[in-house]
């Protein structure tokens, strides 16, 4: 761990953070009860229940601020019944210049990419998006900079098609990761995409006032 960075000045009280095990891909929203030393407590969530975390499970934390992206790999030191807390220990910590352009929000959707060399289609999952471009989950495989068609089913009954461009890769495995970037969508597309968005900007903050009224109790 980078001994210059100390946790309880990333991670103040009443920080909300999000959480996930290694090789999952669902994440979990917590906030933090307190931070010292190399230990985090945190709300003990009912999701945490749902996935049955246990003492010595490890723990992956992402958290933000104006300046920085933060990755904490950590592992369940205890779980207080009582308190409904669980106190975490940081392994270690990355730290990235936070230079996206727009706020991300968790979702998970289906997705199709239309290759534009061979027309082939690929299956994939959507698993964050923003206003500006989105990450996905796939067993195809694609290079950077490559430009692909791309089908968001939203619902059911609501279907968006743009162009994009792919900015980054990851493999967690079996699957690849990657993040697209959004080049052309037409005004009709736009309108659905952003009102998906607003969507999950209600729900977001509807949670995090949740957890902020918790405290205040």
């Amino acid at each position: 761990m980078d001994d210059v960075i100390e946790i309880e000045n990333i991670l103040p009280e009443k920080s909300i953070i999000k959480t996930r095990h290694p090789g999952s891909y669902d994440w979990v929203t917590t906030i933090i009860r307190k931070a010292y030393g190399n230990c985090i407590e945190v709300e003990q969530v009912e999701d945490y229940m749902v996935k049955v975390i246990m003492i010595g499970d490890n723990l992956l934390i992402k958290y933000s601020d104006n300046e920085y992206l933060y990755t904490i790999e950590s592992t369940v030191q205890e779980i207080k019944f009582a308190s409904r807390a669980v106190l975490l220990t940081v392994n270690s910590i990355k730290r990235i210049k936070n230079i996206r352009y727009s706020y991300r929000y968790d979702a998970y959707l289906s997705s199709s990419l239309k290759m534009m060399q061979d027309f082939s289609e690929v299956y994939s999952v959507v698993t964050n998006l923003s206003n500006t471009g989105m990450s996905i989950i796939t067993k195809g495989y694609m290079e950077i900079g490559e430009k692909v068609d791309m089908n968001v089913y939203l619902s059911s009954d609501n279907i968006i098609n743009f162009k994009c461009e792919i900015k980054w890769s990851d493999v967690i495995w079996p699957n690849n990761m990657y993040g697209v970037h959004i080049l052309d969508m037409d005004n009709v597309n736009r309108e659905k995409y952003e009102g998906y968005i607003k969507k999950l900007e209600r729900k977001e903050k509807r949670l995090i006032s949740k957890y902020i009224n918790k405290t205040k109790m």
